[in-house]
């Protein structure tokens, strides 16, 4: 409710995970709204994402003990033009920021964003653009709600999150930790509770929290997060399975240079296979192959049967170490200026996962060369794309104690090798 009645320009609700977001940001979009004459704004990075998550939120409830924001009979929809209009009050428009120049024309009373921290500093102000029209009585607001991400982000440093940051004028921030929620079933906070690392930190307890054991401590979101488009020579998709833990799938493409780019991203929980293989299809196009873990069996030849050209990723004692350390060396090089590694801002799951995977530490806090096995679900993905890509088309490969051995007595220039 503090978050529904704040009436600062700027306002934001940081829950973990289970941490009341999606309903809290539709209260307050409905709540302003409730005013006639009002036109608020809801949105979230993508649109598909939005439908799939807040609108079921805002018009369907989340299960048997949350009902809809908006009870049925006290609006229209037109889904057309993504407009809902509540009788004897406002309206709320809703959309992505997947394209946002079609959003230039809004004129409205305030805009709130589910999961902000997938949002660019740019998408924000470009959203503060937008909100100029007046009705009395109601602040004109930009408003969201997300999960923590790291203190470097611009959330956390404009809304004072990070360590020796104060929150600018005009800007609240609510925080909450998971145990706020007394709805939520003890056995899934216990469950939570035993996360670790900069996961603990965030999802559990709501922190604004980096770490110093980052699997991908190379990644700049300033370097290796853009758009590309230019003649790919190869394009994979690369899926990891799941039910209850989300099916991912990633368009992986690699240019005539061989630098690598992910553009697309699938990440969705509770699918069955024959919905798996509608969500590949969708994306399958110029695509040449699709790698699926290789622990799902099952999946493959489904995909295999619908026509799908699909094989088993490459299994190994050591394939997760030195699927990490690929990525680590497209994030990490730079072939004319372009990260040799880039992911588009729209993949917002996948930027998540690679913000905050994490080496395990021993008990006495040295870390280890095994990654903590949790949000790990599209690098997965990404390590069976790249090894395919990479490893299995055979133009790279990590170097062994043979190579260095033959290497040494050639007349190769060793810094080079």
């Amino acid at each position: 409710m503090a978050f529904v009645r704040a009436r600062e320009r700027f306002v934001m609700y940081s829950g973990c995970f289970a941490g009341g977001k999606s309903v809290a940001i539709c209260a307050k979009a409905v709540s302003r709204a409730a005013k006639p004459g009002t036109r608020e704004g809801l949105c979230r990075k993508t649109l598909v994402s939005l439908k799939s998550s807040t609108l079921r939120t805002l018009l369907d409830g989340d299960g048997p003990n949350m009902p809809p924001l908006l009870p049925p009979g006290s609006y229209t929809h037109n889904k057309a033009e993504k407009i809902i209009r509540i009788k004897n009050g406002g309206e709320i428009v809703y959309f992505g920021l997947d394209d946002p120049s079609k959003i230039g024309s809004y004129n409205l009373t305030g805009c709130g964003v589910d999961e902000a921290v997938d949002i660019t500093k740019a998408d924000w102000i470009m959203l503060q653009g937008r909100i100029r029209s007046q009705v009395e009585g109601v602040p004109n607001q930009i408003y969201g709600a997300t999960n923590p991400g790291p203190p470097s982000h611009w959330i956390a440093q404009d809304f004072g999150l990070a360590a020796d940051t104060v929150a600018k004028p005009s800007h609240l921030c609510i925080p909450t930790k998971i145990t706020d929620n007394h709805f939520l079933d003890p056995a899934y906070v216990e469950s939570m509770a035993s996360l670790e690392g900069v996961a603990y930190k965030r999802y559990y307890l709501g922190e604004w929290a980096g770490a110093e054991g980052l699997v991908f401590d190379q990644w700049r979101r300033d370097r290796n997060m853009r758009s590309r488009d230019t003649d790919w020579t190869r394009s994979v998709l690369c899926c990891d399975d799941g039910y209850t833990d989300p099916f991912t799938c990633l368009s992986l493409r690699k240019d005539s240079i061989g630098r690598l780019h992910v553009d697309r991203e699938v990440y969705e929980r509770g699918l069955t296979e024959p919905e798996k293989v509608d969500r590949v299809r969708s994306m399958i196009d110029t695509h040449d192959l699709v790698v699926v873990d290789a622990a799902a069996p099952g999946l493959i030849e489904t995909m295999n049967r619908a026509g799908l050209p699909t094989i088993a990723s490459t299994k190994g004692p050591d394939s997760i170490f030195r699927g990490i350390m690929q990525i680590q060396s497209g994030l990490g090089g730079e072939t004319d200026g372009v990260p040799n590694l880039t992911i588009a801002e729209r993949c917002t799951n996948l930027i998540n996962e690679v913000e905050s995977y994490e080496w395990r530490k021993t008990k006495d806090g040295q870390s280890t060369d095994k990654p903590i096995d949790a949000f790990n679900h599209t690098i997965d993905a990404l390590r069976y794309g790249i090894t395919e890509m990479i490893g299995g088309a055979g133009d790279f490969r990590l170097a062994t104690e043979d190579d260095f051995r033959i290497a040494s007595q050639s007349e190769w220039d060793m810094d080079e090798w």
